[in-house]
């Protein structure tokens, strides 16, 4: 595969990225009930928004008092956070195990549903308040989308507030309106050149891949699993580490109905890149979904090995999910192409 060239990117197509992305995030800050704001393109401000940057690191947090991890995740959805807070109480043998496990140097990943945008760092938070143990930040990580650069929340990139919560990845999603703006600039590379044959040609297609091939092997050299730091960590005694990743990719498709209740839901395909990380560790499926009553479901713990692996993990999640809101069967579906 082609590695993108990010000095090729002029200020006016780091823009018109960062627009492209923001539109992705349009819903959620209509449903954010004013915790979400649109932000502008300003690297040097925000550096998350730098393209090359895939890896956000640890920023200082504390658990509880002013603006503390669990403060800030009740202002963003006080209902959920407290759901899953309450279900890890009740799951206390499975944390225990986690743990366990942890501390023996294997890694677990956490698999939500994407409802809404913020399910991914609700359910980090809470599972480092249930876990707390030393280095906590070092150890939990999760994974987000590069729309969330775009949105401002607590008066930084929601992206910088992620950093609260552990190690952050970001990917480039592959959403209609990204797609779309592949054709766009496709368009206008071809009017570029006409008007100046020596312009150099933007492949965004090619910033996707390289983009998310990055931020995989970013999470190999964090997890100690890629062969550069392999050799380090078998030298020493290394702890696991919990990865929050929704798998979908990109946020479940729902339909509502004139009652606002859902009445259909398409689950995100898994790509095979995803699939590759998964099977450096334990996968430990979860359904969320935020409502006055919010649903969280916690599934078994998983060994992930191949496609039909992952599969069997949404299929659980899907039928779940169609259960707990009341839906028949087929109203919720997985992706498939």
């Amino acid at each position: 595969m082609a590695t993108f060239n990010y000095t090729e990117l002029t200020y006016d197509d780091r823009l018109s990225i960062h627009e492209a992305l923001a539109e992705t995030t349009v819903k959620h800050i209509e449903s954010s009930g004013g915790l979400f704001s649109p932000m502008l393109f300003d690297a040097a401000a925000s550096p998350s928004q730098l393209l090359e940057t895939t890896h956000l690191y640890p920023a200082p947090a504390k658990f509880d008092g002013p603006l503390g991890i669990n403060q800030l995740s009740d202002i963003a959805a006080k209902n959920m956070h407290h759901a899953i807070v309450d279900e890890l109480k009740r799951q206390r043998p499975l944390v225990s195990m986690s743990e366990l496990h942890r501390k023996e140097g294997r890694h677990q990943f956490h698999l939500t549903t994407h409802q809404k945008m913020i399910d991914v760092a609700e359910f980090a938070v809470s599972w480092a308040e249930a876990t707390q143990h030393d280095n906590w930040q070092e150890n939990n990580g999760l994974g987000i989308s590069r729309g969330v650069t775009t949105i401002e929340a607590f008066g930084m990139a929601a992206s910088e507030v992620a950093q609260k919560a552990g190690h952050v990845f970001m990917s480039f999603p592959r959403t209609r309106t990204i797609m779309n703006l592949t054709e766009t600039f496709r368009a206008n590379q071809k009017l570029r050149q006409q008007l100046d044959p020596d312009a150099k040609q933007i492949d965004l297609e090619t910033l996707i891949e390289t983009n998310n091939k990055n931020m995989r092997t970013n999470i190999r050299e964090w997890l100690g699993v890629d062969p550069s730091s392999r050799v380090h960590r078998l030298g020493r005694h290394a702890t696991g580490k919990y990865f929050n990743w929704a798998i979908s990719g990109a946020t479940d498709l729902v339909q509502l109905g004139d009652d606002h209740r859902p009445e259909s839901i398409r689950l995100g395909k898994v790509s095979r890149g995803v699939t590759d990380v998964l099977k450096h560790g334990l996968a430990l499926p979860i359904v969320l979904w935020d409502r006055d009553d919010p649903i969280v479901e916690i599934g078994e713990v998983t060994v992930v090995k191949n496609q039909s692996d992952i599969d069997k993990v949404q299929e659980w999640q899907r039928s779940t999910l169609a259960y707990r809101l009341g839906l028949s069967d087929e109203s919720v579906t997985v992706e498939k192409t």
